[in-house]
């Protein structure tokens, strides 16, 4: 997006200079690394790096009242606003859909149609692409459907490793294609392109290897020695959270 002509342009010099520059970005990266593979429940465990990453900055900033007065201009653009929103969405989404049992209604709809543990695979994977698209989020992908698909799955005999994989993949696809995901709203507003042309110039790569990952899935499931399924008398579902599948 281009810069507001009537805003003045602040310089900004730091402590140690480049290093000065970077080392905020790498204590926000660092943290980030560290939180997700100590297992963080959700998001809001960035917070507290996110702001030690700004108050880093604030010291090793030359001029303090500048900075703060950049990283206000900084968190106060359009694009920054558009992605909030679309983050409030995405939550209030995956909310409603968890609350009345999107998931459980879609696992319903798949023993309902006797799916074999391939066609359970396949069903995890796309309803992770559907789930993601309205989302727009991996993060509340993976969230909602995770505790739901996953031990279902393993009671119809999937391997486990395609179980996990069929997951993050569909999450993903949403991440990458959904007009509300953050990745689409700054990759599109940053480059002063239009969100709905890159939208659609994605779904040109992004769909056909949707159809691609489900074969490979299903072949791979097929291709394996589970057996069909472990403990059907725990398998269940509701069909009550149908109806929100107008949602997306």
């Amino acid at each position: 997006m281009s810069p507001d002509p009537h805003e003045e342009e602040i310089s900004l010099k730091f402590h140690g200079g480049y290093l000065g520059v970077l080392l905020p970005f790498f204590f926000f990266l660092m943290g980030a690394v560290i939180i997700a593979l100590s297992g963080a429940p959700d998001e809001r465990g960035l917070w507290p790096v996110l702001i030690g990453a700004m108050g880093l900055g604030l010291v090793l900033a030359k001029d303090r009242n500048a900075y703060s007065e950049v990283l206000l201009q900084g968190m106060s653009q359009k694009i920054v606003m558009i992605m909030i929103t679309a983050w409030m969405l995405a939550s209030c989404i995956g909310v409603l859909m968890t609350k009345t049992g999107l998931v459980e209604a879609l696992i319903w709809l798949s023993l309902q149609l006797n799916l074999g543990p391939a066609g359970f695979l396949l069903a995890t994977f796309l309803i992770c692409c559907v789930i993601s698209m309205s989302t727009g989020s991996s993060f509340a992908t993976i969230l909602i459907c995770s505790p739901l698909l996953y031990p279902s799955g393993g009671m119809m005999g999937v391997e486990l490793p395609l179980l996990a994989g069929a997951i993050l993949s569909g999450a993903t696809f949403g991440d990458f294609s959904a007009p509300i995901s953050d990745t689409t709203i700054a990759s599109a507003l940053s480059q002063q392109a239009n969100i709905g042309r890159a939208v659609r110039s994605r779904l040109k790569y992004s769909v056909p290897v949707l159809l691609v990952s489900g074969i490979v899935f299903v072949l791979l499931q097929m291709g394996s020695s589970s057996a069909s399924v472990a403990n059907p008398e725990l398998l269940s579902g509701e069909a009550r959270g149908l109806p929100m599948l107008g949602v997306p």
